[in-house]
C-alpha cells in the first residue's frame, strides 16, 4: 500500500473520530438543554400555580376580614339595640312613675284663687319671694305647659327646669345654675321641715321640684306638674 493511501485512510479515520467526538460532545449538551427546558417549564407552571394559590389565599383573607368587620358591626348593632332597649325600658319606667305621680298630684291639687293677687302675696312679705311668686303667676296666666327638658315659657318646662327658671328670673340663683337644674339638691342648702318658709324648695325623691307655700293654715307645694302649674 502506498504511503499516500495510508495517509488518506488516517485522515479519513481522524475525520470520523472528530465527528464522533462532536456527536458525543453534543449529546450531553442537547440532553441538558432538553432537561433544562422541561425543568424550567415545570418551574414556571409551579410558579404560576403558586401565584394562583397566593391570589386565592389573599381573596380568602379579604373575605375573612370582611366577615370579621361584618361580625363586629353586627355585634355593635346588637349592643346598640340592647342599649336602646335599656333606655326605652328606663323611659317606660319613668313614664309609669310620672303617671303614678300625676294621679297623686291630681288627687291632691288645691283649688286656689289665682287672680286674687292680694291673697297670693299675703303668703309672705319677703320681696324676693313675692317676685318669685309673681313670676309663677305670670306664667300661669300664659298657660305655660309641661315639657320634659324644656326651659322657657315658649317651650314649656319639666318640674326641676321650672323651679330653676323661676329662681333665676327672681335673681335668687345665678344663671349658670341652669346646667345644674337636675342636680339642685346638691347645690342648695338643706333645711329641716321645721325651717320651711314660703318660697323654699321641696325636692321629692322622684326628682320633682316644687315651691313650698303656707296659705290659710295649710302647707302646700306650688310648681310645674304634668297637669300644668298647680298647687
Amino acid at each position: 500500500m502506498k504511503v499516500e493511501e495510508i495517509i488518506k485512510q488516517i485522515e479519513l479515520k481522524e475525520r470520523r473520530a472528530r465527528k464522533l467526538s462532536l456527536v458525543f460532545t453534543l449529546i450531553p449538551i442537547i440532553t441538558a438543554a432538553i432537561l433544562i427546558y422541561f425543568t424550567s417549564t415545570k418551574v414556571i407552571n409551579a410558579q404560576n400555580q403558586l401565584r394562583q394559590i397566593e391570589d386565592e389565599v389573599e381573596i380568602i383573607e379579604g373575605e375573612l376580614e370582611n366577615a370579621r368587620e361584618s361580625n363586629d358591626l353586627l355585634l355593635a348593632r346588637i349592643d346598640s339595640v340592647k342599649n336602646e332597649l335599656d333606655i326605652k325600658t328606663d323611659s317606660l319606667r319613668n313614664i309609669k312613675s310620672q303617671i303614678d305621680l300625676i294621679e297623686d298630684f291630681r288627687n291632691h291639687i288645691v283649688r286656689f284663687n289665682w287672680p286674687d293677687q292680694k291673697s297670693f302675696f299675703s303668703i309672705t312679705r319677703n320681696r324676693d319671694v313675692q317676685t318669685l311668686f309673681r313670676g309663677i303667676l305670670r306664667m300661669k296666666d300664659m298657660d305655660v305647659f309641661w315639657r320634659i327638658g324644656g326651659f322657657s315659657p315658649e317651650t314649656g318646662f319639666d318640674s326641676p327646669s321650672f323651679a330653676t327658671y323661676v329662681l333665676m328670673q327672681a335673681s335668687i340663683i345665678p344663671d349658670n345654675m341652669r346646667s345644674q337644674r337636675y342636680n339642685l339638691k346638691n347645690n342648695l342648702n338643706a333645711i329641716t321641715e321645721g325651717q320651711l318658709k314660703s318660697g323654699d324648695i321641696i325636692i321629692y325623691q322622684t326628682g320633682y321640684t316644687m315651691f313650698y307655700m303656707k296659705y290659710g293654715g295649710r302647707k302646700m307645694a306650688l310648681g310645674m306638674t304634668p297637669a300644668g302649674i298647680r298647687i
